[in-house]
């Protein structure tokens, strides 16, 4: 394994009695009291740059914990052990994207033959999969949104008959034609509380017919795609 001379610099400079960096009383932590004057005077003694926030994220990738904004610490890096620096290395990156380099070697290693029976399996399961979702999702999907529809007016036609009918009651009740022209406060309320649950049942049966009209449409492209696919 390469040995990294990050530490053994970050050592060194830590031990050299700066002012600015220094070491804790059990000699386990790095201190740091003046970050900018520590990456403009002293940084470059040891590195090729002035950044203290590079040095910082080189700490973190060497493994070295951060207790406080100012404070680090590593297993290997003691006061008294400099020769344990030689032992830190730098973390290795985190593999990105992909399958590992030899699990694509050994997918590209394989015989065209084997590759293209692969390729055939898989597009029979998604094949499957279409083949499902044609038959049994978009159709009860929409099944289920003209019953809603359907249980929806019913309900209004309802109300309504069920408003109607209290209002002629109350005309009777109160046995006076002439008056009857003017609905008293309670028969005011109905009508308004009628007339609310029509408006919301005429929009909920907008709603469901749009969601109807969708998914119609959406059924009618997968079954486009399921046959163009088996063209």
């Amino acid at each position: 394994m390469p040995t990294s001379t990050f530490a053994q610099k970050c050592h060194q400079m830590v031990s050299a009695g700066h002012s600015t960096i220094g070491w804790s009383r059990e000699g386990d932590t790095i201190w740091v009291s003046n970050p900018e004057r520590l990456g403009r005077e002293h940084i470059p003694k040891y590195y090729d740059h002035s950044s203290y926030a590079s040095w910082t994220r080189a700490l973190h990738a060497h493994s070295f914990r951060k207790l406080t904004p100012s404070t680090w610490s590593h297993p290997s890096f003691h006061r008294d052990r400099p020769e344990a620096a030689s032992t830190i290395v730098r973390k290795r990156p985190p593999h990105r994207g992909g399958k590992p380099a030899r699990e694509e070697k050994a997918l590209l290693a394989e015989p065209k033959a084997t590759r293209v029976k692969r390729k055939d399996k898989d597009l029979k399961l998604l094949d499957t999969a279409i083949d499902k979702a044609v038959e049994s999702l978009p159709p009860l999907t929409a099944c289920a949104v003209k019953e809603e529809i359907e249980r929806q007016a019913t309900q209004t036609k309802a109300a309504a008959a069920a408003a109607a009918a209290a209002a002629s009651a109350d005309t009777l009740e109160a046995g006076d034609t002439k008056k009857s022209s003017v609905p008293t406060p309670e028969q005011a309320k109905r009508l308004a509380a009628l007339k609310e649950q029509i408006i919301r049942e005429k929009q909920l049966a907008r709603q469901l017919k749009n969601m109807l009209e969708q998914l119609e449409a959406n059924a009618t492209r997968v079954r486009a795609t399921h046959t163009a696919r088996h063209a």
